[in-house]
């Protein structure tokens, strides 16, 4: 007797990572890719859509993939020289910093102008 087995591709859209945050419980391995970005479809409304991907791994293949991806790291930067983290991540990093500072001062301002 002749057996038929269907097979069906889902072809995927391209995701662009930003962001990676990597978990892990029993047994398996979590990597979730983020991608944010501005969204402006309606008129006068500017919104932030944020995209994950999770990818979920078991032990023996994280480790394998770990061991892979390494390798490939070293040989991109054998060939094309070292990665460096973009001048703009820094500048943008300084930035918030400041901003983060301007706010921290302006809620004590608020927290001693309430408290006296």
């Amino acid at each position: 007797m002749d057996q038929q087995f269907g097979l069906t591709l889902k072809d995927s859209n391209l995701f662009f990572a930003e962001e990676v945050f990597m978990s892990s419980q029993p047994g398996k391995f979590f990597l979730d890719f983020k991608n944010v970005s501005p969204r402006s479809d309606l008129p006068k409304q500017i919104r932030t859509c944020v995209e994950h991907s999770v990818v979920r791994l078991d032990p023996f293949l994280a480790k394998n993939f770990w061991e892979k991806f390494g390798n490939l790291l070293k040989d991109y930067e054998k060939k094309y020289g070292k990665i460096k983290r973009p001048r703009e991540f820094e500048i943008a990093e300084k930035q918030g910093k400041k901003g983060r500072a301007a706010q921290a001062e302006a809620d004590e301002k608020v927290k001693m102008d309430y408290v006296g």
